[in-house]
């Protein structure tokens, strides 16, 4: 991705790295409204590129720094130097995602970024539910873009190996719309699925009185 030396995203990118770090979103989240509110005189175009410029950075740090045992932004997690400014920027992300609306080539973009960090575990990722949800929302005018379709599935293979119950049930929703509605494999061992499967095997059983 290219961009003007000195273009807005950039440069706000910069001034936020340098200005935040160690940071705590739970203690103090000023930092958060602050940006945000500053972001809203961006125009939609420079809203998506801070978005890129800020998810091609973690990927680059994940890449460079993370125990391949324990990476991604699971890792991320105990970076104790860099989790902070990169938590405030996941959140910035998922702040703009509704404001800025990203296209299914953009969107593509963001969601293959997520999945090269790995450990996509959406307790870490905050911005990864509303991005999914605007496209799964909009799917029918999203659906002819291959790059965004490889991109889900990519990041349903990521989910399934997390192997939680509300990741699990988020990909089960992108399969939905990947398919095309038609019925999506399930298998027991997460209380989701054990739910949905009892619930599949009781139609049609006849009932015991009869």
């Amino acid at each position: 991705m290219r961009l003007r030396k000195e273009s807005p995203a950039k440069r706000f990118v910069y001034e936020l790295n340098k200005k935040y770090k160690l940071i705590n979103l739970y203690h103090n989240p000023s930092p958060l409204k602050e940006s945000v509110e500053h972001l809203q005189a961006f125009s939609r175009d420079d809203q998506i590129q801070v978005m890129k410029i800020m998810l091609e950075g973690m990927v680059k740090h994940v890449k460079a720094t993370n125990d391949p045992d324990f990476g991604g932004f699971g890792g991320l997690v105990w970076d104790r130097e860099n989790w902070g400014r990169f938590s405030l920027q996941m959140h910035i992300v998922g702040e703009l995602v509704p404001v800025a609306k990203p296209d299914a080539n953009d969107s593509a973009f963001l969601l293959r970024c997520t999945t090269e960090c790995g450990y996509p575990d959406l307790h870490f990722v905050p911005y990864l539910r509303p991005l999914v949800s605007l496209n799964l929302k909009d799917w029918e005018q999203r659906s002819a873009s291959e790059e965004l379709r490889e991109a889900l599935w990519e990041l349903v293979r990521a989910f399934k190996k997390l192997d939680n119950d509300r990741e699990t049930k988020l990909a089960f929703e992108i399969e939905h719309c990947l398919t095309d509605g038609r019925v999506v494999p399930m298998t027991r061992g997460e209380a989701w699925s054990d739910d949905a499967l009892d619930d599949l095997e009781s139609i049609g059983e006849p009932d015991a009185t009869e």
